[in-house]
């Protein structure tokens, strides 16, 4: 994958710390239909380059959070992104493909752990997030029933990008994580 070239001067990622955790809580307060418990921002200021904030003109406007998921008795592991959002006015300037391609590179050029895929949920009747993820190269590779409890609609497709480039077949592990 080749580098992206630089970021206009007005859009800036920048990793989660503890300077900016109040803005990523403020942004999955306006994003997102359920409520972050404190592990899940803990956890987010421990994943370095895998917790990003996006900055359009110095405001907070953008995020992406995501943990490493290793294989047992293996090198080998998965990125899972947890939250993908951009706050509505600041949708369509590209700032979600700026925070997912950060992402893929981050997982292309680790080699230990080695990534070999990123994957993710999302509801099945979530068409533009859907169609977001597809031309991003994600593939539907499972449906998970009943995953979204507390929503209405309850059912999440697992998507998922192959990250690996040239890793044996017989020793690959499959595409599919082994727990939710």
């Amino acid at each position: 994958m080749s580098p992206l070239p630089s970021l206009p001067p007005s859009i800036k990622l920048a990793n989660v710390t503890t300077h900016n955790i109040s803005q990523l809580i403020s942004l999955h307060a306006h994003l997102f239909p359920i409520a972050y418990n404190s592990s899940f921002y803990k956890a987010a200021l421990e994943a370095g380059p895998f917790a990003q904030v996006v900055l359009y003109n110095d405001m907070y406007v953008g995020s992406i959070c995501c943990r490493i998921e290793s294989h047992p008795y293996s090198y080998y592991a998965s990125v899972y992104i947890q939250t993908l959002g951009v706050l509505q006015p600041y949708r369509n300037l590209g700032l979600g493909h700026r925070l997912l391609s950060h992402i893929i590179m981050q997982a292309a050029a680790s080699t230990y752990p080695r990534i070999y895929n990123v994957y993710l949920h999302v509801q099945v009747t979530n068409q533009v997030a859907i169609s977001f993820y597809q031309k991003h190269g994600f593939q539907k590779v499972d449906i998970a029933k009943q995953y979204y409890y507390s929503m209405e609609c309850k059912d999440a497709y697992i998507l998922s990008l192959p990250i690996y480039s040239s890793i044996d077949a017989y020793t690959r592990p499959c595409l599919l994580p082994t727990h939710p």
